[in-house]
């Protein structure tokens, strides 16, 4: 716990140094996770630049993310699998614009406690959307591929939007991670761990609720056993986001040491931050304080008992 302790720290004492997102992603799952104070504090502050600033309202700032995501690929960090992923961001070139927003509206509902899912429709025209959805969610290969992006999507539509999350294709979420992947290939084993983990994330609401289903907990668990078998071909990021969901279905991982053990011969020689160094897949362009954030807020949460639903 003490290396956590030290992340933690180091994070919050350089926060400043984060653009406004990464702040807000950090201290997000932070307090979502655990009801850090200190978190709850910096989210008070985002919440007032988010609210007040050059766009004037939340309103109005989910307009302009809406409008002005023109890229259909990510940008704001490298995209990992990009050669594998590319096609199905062009042929899904929307879904970027539609998870920003979708996620700035789950956010302020569970943070907040505001509801700005009306906005979404005032954004984009209903019946593009709902096509969108239809298309995508019974596009296998797309949902392999473009997986966090998809699952992401989909489950935010359900729950925020269309308020029916019985409309998720979850029997072909399970489909594809069991068949669909071939983990020789290190991209695709790395798509796969994103995959499972982020149909888990899903189904708690981004860290709103534990995840109750045993065919979950069974995904988990078949996947532990794929990382064992796997575990120096795994970047850090992807194991730490393991032990988080291993967590929220209620699974004490076996591997939890042995992640913390290359956790802890990984610390960036600039500062109290983890990087990849011992293992195959490492991810080389996220290496600095900013683009490490995901994968150490990651490691801060594995390292804590969640308290979600408190």
């Amino acid at each position: 716990m003490t290396l956590a302790n030290d992340i933690r720290n180091y994070y919050f004492s350089n926060l400043d140094k984060l653009p406004l997102d990464k702040q807000f992603h950090f201290c997000s799952r932070l307090w979502l996770w655990s009801g850090d104070n200190r978190a709850q504090k910096n989210l008070d502050r985002v919440y007032y630049a988010w609210s007040h600033g050059e766009y004037g309202s939340v309103a109005e700032n989910l307009r302009w993310l809406g409008l002005n995501t023109l890229s259909p690929l990510p940008t704001d960090s490298p995209l990992n699998a990009a050669d594998l992923r590319e096609p199905f961001f062009m042929k899904y070139s929307k879904i970027k614009r539609y998870n920003s927003v979708l996620s700035r509206i789950n956010f302020f509902q569970s943070i907040y406690s505001q509801d700005f899912s009306d906005e979404f429709y005032k954004i984009f025209p209903c019946d593009e959307v709902i096509e969108f959805y239809r298309k995508l969610s019974v596009d296998r290969e797309a949902l392999k591929y473009l997986a966090t992006y998809a699952l992401n999507f989909l489950h935010n539509f359900a729950h925020l939007i269309e308020r029916d999350p019985g409309i998720l294709p979850r029997n072909l979420f399970i489909e594809i991670a069991k068949n669909d992947y071939d983990i020789s290939d290190k991209d695709e084993l790395q798509l796969l761990i994103y995959f499972v983990t982020h149909m888990i994330l899903g189904e708690s609401l981004f860290y709103r609720r534990r995840v109750k289903s045993q065919d979950y907990r069974k995904m988990i668990t078949d996947l532990e056993k794929i990382i064992v078998s796997n575990f120096d071909s795994i970047h850090m990021d992807n194991k730490f986001e393991f032990l988080v969901c291993s967590k929220l279905v209620g699974h004490k991982s076996k591997l939890h040491d042995a992640i913390w053990d290359e956790g802890e011969k990984s610390i960036s020689p600039n500062g109290s931050f983890i990087i990849d160094k011992y293992n195959k897949n490492p991810q080389k362009n996220r290496i600095d304080l900013i683009l490490s954030e995901h994968r150490n807020v990651l490691a801060i949460m594995s390292q804590t008992p969640p308290a979600i639903g408190r």
